[in-house]
């Protein structure tokens, strides 16, 4: 008779758990317990899969991770590092893509719990996400790791504001003053904070903000487009733009030689992320480096040591911005 791990327990009239920890070499079972187990195993041949210790221990060794927009070139790299670091902890990825509505996350959290994952990585944190993740998770203490979240709770940061304020006062240094900022989604974190960098940057150096200056919406490529078009129609027109991502950046190049605008002669550009088409663009891309790779690597490392740890101390990792000066900003005399 072919047996199933679910027939054990009954078998030896011990408890799942008990069996469950005879299957996995622990330590804590009585040599009695051990015992019958093991007669039964050899007595049916038995051959746990990974898949049945897992469940007998409830894991399955897998993890989810929701990206905001598989399309968008930063993240992949992001992915990888996730994986590859999972893979070497023994776990699979379970990849969701919530393009780009933030009201999807709630739902797709759930659709993983469903799927009984270990742990999930979130990239891209909101705002508005939290109440709405609080009413789909029933276990708080479920782990759960996403890039730039600012509570009490285990998380992976890239300094926004750091960064954004570097690329703005780098403007500035080169001798601009005129600077507009074509913004990221502003209900993310790194949205906001990257537009707090901005407008602090120009208040430190004693630079009036100006609304007319900013817009923003989804970080993708149109809005860069459709960022120029708006902004440069005003009268006092800007002679730097700091793109809150390397998509938007090249939606602005795109517009621009629609517009006949000269970057970096009429109007300098400066980005953020390094993604690889940002050395390819002409001129190269002056843009802020995000280790994207390291950040998913960091992930997993982060919400690996929560899902295995007990102490329920929040763990983090926040690496430092650098730019990447290139091409695309010119300095003004």
């Amino acid at each position: 008779m072919r047996i199933t791990i679910n027939d054990i327990p009954e078998m030896t009239n011990l408890s799942k758990a008990t069996v469950s920890r005879v299957l996995n070499d622990k330590p804590d079972v009585s040599e009695q317990a051990r015992k019958k187990v093991m007669e039964v195993i050899a007595e049916h041949n038995y051959n746990p899969s990974p898949v049945a210790r897992g469940l007998a221990l409830n894991k399955t060794h897998t993890i989810g991770l929701i990206l905001p927009d598989i399309t968008n070139p930063f993240f992949p790299e992001l992915a990888r590092g996730v994986e590859n670091k999972a893979k070497e902890y023994g776990y699979a990825v379970i990849l969701s893509d919530i393009d780009n509505d933030n009201s999807e996350l709630p739902a797709t959290v759930g659709i993983l719990r469903n799927k009984q994952v270990d742990g999930i990585v979130i990239v891209q944190w909101s705002n508005t996400f939290s109440r709405e993740i609080e009413e789909v998770l029933d276990d708080d203490a479920f782990p759960i790791v996403a890039i730039d979240r600012d509570d009490d709770t285990s998380y992976v940061n890239f300094d926004n504001m750091a960064s954004s304020r570097m690329a703005v006062s780098f403007l500035i240094e080169q001798g601009h003053s005129r600077i507009a900022h074509i913004a990221g989604d502003l209900k993310t974190l790194s949205g906001i904070n990257r537009f707090k960098g901005y407008r602090g940057s120009l208040a430190e150096h004693g630079i009036p903000f100006d609304e007319a200056l900013v817009y923003g919406d989804p970080y993708i490529q149109q809005t860069g487009y459709d960022g120029l078009h708006q902004i440069m129609k005003c009268k006092n027109k800007p002679t730097a733009i700091f793109a809150a991502n390397d998509m938007i950046a090249i939606g602005i190049y795109d517009a621009a030689a629609e517009m006949g605008i000269n970057i970096p002669e009429e109007l300098s550009v400066i980005g953020h992320d390094d993604i690889s088409s940002a050395s390819i663009l002409r001129p190269k891309l002056t843009t802020v480096v995000v280790p994207r790779y390291e950040l998913g690597v960091s992930c997993m490392e982060v919400l690996y040591a929560m899902m295995n740890s007990r102490s329920g101390e929040p763990k983090t990792y926040l690496p430092e911005p650098r730019l990447a000066i290139r091409d695309s900003v010119k300095v003004l005399t």
